[in-house]
């Protein structure tokens, strides 16, 4: 579970550091930032349901 948590906070912060270069030239890369803004959002999901999982996970046993 962390593992995969910490996978995605990889892809978070890749993202992250596209958007900003991105945005640097707006008008070139429209397309990217709204796949990039749509795919951090995923992302922050996805880690907020594993951090739930796992917390359910731990105080189940």
């Amino acid at each position: 579970m962390k593992l995969r948590t910490k996978t995605f906070e990889n892809k978070q912060k890749k993202y992250c550091e596209d958007l900003e270069k991105w945005r640097k030239d707006k008008e070139h890369y429209q397309e990217h930032i709204k796949r990039a803004e749509t795919k951090l959002c995923e992302y922050k999901n996805t880690i907020l349901a594993f951090g739930k999982l796992a917390t359910c996970n731990s105080i189940s046993k």
